[in-house]
């Protein structure tokens, strides 16, 4: 037997002060009301974790959707950035005449800037045309007179090359050369 406070059976305890002795029966049935009342709080546990997964999972879906339409509107508002500063540039170039091979040359954050580099470029680039011939690069001249002969022959082939040789080559006995032809 165990001494417990005294229980009235309805999951209350009796005032205090009052000791009862319960038996291994009384004590496995209180104990026994206790679980199930616990068991009844707790009953729909599995449907509520269900529940709670599948909010979780069409929140996830949700956030997923918008994080994609985000990134997509800061991509549309970069490529619009990006046309309009380049419309600046081709307006600013227009306005002090020059040509589309200049756009590369035309930096700047802001309209001010941009225009301010354009009139520079223009300014720099006045009476000059793009037809002009480029001026040759820094180095030796070339010699147009290289790889002709003495006598200025312009034959330079293989075969008159061979002949040279022959010539100069002859062995003492006959004037034949050294190589069979």
């Amino acid at each position: 037997m165990t001494t417990l406070p005294a229980h009235d059976g309805e999951g209350q305890d009796a005032p205090r002060g009052e000791q009862r002795m319960f038996s291994q029966s009384e004590l496995e049935a209180i104990i026994g009301d206790r679980l199930a009342r616990e068991r009844q709080k707790y009953a729909d546990y599995d449907d509520l974790k269900q529940a709670a997964t599948r909010l979780a999972e069409l929140e996830e879906a949700g956030k997923t959707e918008a994080e994609k339409l985000r990134g997509q509107y800061e991509e549309l508002l970069g490529k619009a950035a990006r046309a309009e500063h380049q419309l600046r540039i081709e307006r600013a170039a227009r306005r002090h005449g020059l040509g589309d091979d200049a756009l590369v040359f035309l930096t700047g954050e802001t309209d001010d800037e941009v225009e301010a580099n354009a009139a520079k470029l223009a300014e720099l680039t006045k009476g000059r045309s793009s037809e002009s011939e480029p001026t040759p690069p820094p180095g030796p001249r070339i010699d147009p007179s290289q790889g002709r002969g003495s006598s200025g022959d312009v034959s330079g082939s293989l075969d008159a090359g061979r002949e040279r040789y022959r010539q100069r080559k002859t062995t003492p006995s006959g004037g034949r050369s050294w190589t069979s032809a």
